[in-house]
């Protein structure tokens, strides 16, 4: 079962806005895996940040890469 936080929310809210299905992988840490643009992207996340800034850092990481492949503007 996999471990629920904040910053795994903030990042599955963007990429299911953004139409994107990922897969979610726990070892030790959170690593969320997706296919766009038939590149392979990924991001790796703590289970509990030790940052309150940690969700919004991800949304934006994330957002930037779905930019980078068009998927967003």
């Amino acid at each position: 079962m996999i471990k629920r936080s904040a910053t795994l929310d903030a990042i599955l809210r963007e990429l299911e806005a953004a139409g994107v299905k990922p897969t979610v992988v726990q070892n030790g840490h959170l690593k969320v895996r997706w296919q766009c643009g038939g590149k392979e992207r990924s991001v790796t996340t703590s289970v509990s940040p030790s940052d309150w800034r940690a969700p919004r850092k991800a949304r934006s990481f994330v957002r930037r890469m779905l930019r980078q492949d068009g998927v967003l503007r």
